[in-house]
């Protein structure tokens, strides 16, 4: 089977639409897109009651610079909120260099999800629920129905 390349504009849509296949808690969240910020744009900024997550998105293997430039977002984030925590999640295809060394150092906690492995970029809506999953799942991950 051969596998599917994304763009990452479709990438950035299916999860504006089902933004819980990257955490299940950010069903109901709030969210913005392509919020600018002193250092650029970031990808999706999640709003949660105590924390705001920022989501940066790559399409191709993940490297240095892609962690130093969601680590720039992130303390952007900081200077601008004090009462809530801060982290970073980081999409993409499995890294081809060392990219932990580099994720140890910093000072916000960031997390690596891969694409097709951590977030599906195939899916299937739930016909019970309406919630998107993996097209390679049996049943619902949210509400365990059978049957598509």
């Amino acid at each position: 089977m051969i596998s599917r390349k994304i763009p990452e504009s479709e990438l950035q849509s299916l999860l504006e639409i089902h933004p819980y296949l990257i955490e299940s808690q950010f069903l109901n969240a709030s969210f913005e897109f392509q919020k600018c910020l002193e250092s650029g744009r970031a990808d999706i900024v999640v709003y949660l009651n105590d924390e705001i997550i920022v989501v940066e998105l790559k399409v191709t293997p993940l490297i240095d610079s892609d962690v130093l430039q969601l680590n720039g977002y992130l303390e952007d984030i900081q200077k601008q909120t004090f009462d809530k925590s801060v982290r970073g999640i980081l999409i993409g295809e499995e890294p081809k260099n060392d990219i932990y060394k580099l994720l140890k150092i910093l000072h916000f906690p960031i997390k690596v999800k891969m694409l097709k492995k951590d977030i599906p970029i195939e899916i299937k809506i739930c016909k019970n629920c309406r919630c998107a999953n993996d097209i390679k799942k049996l049943s619902c991950i949210y509400c365990n129905a059978v049957y598509w």
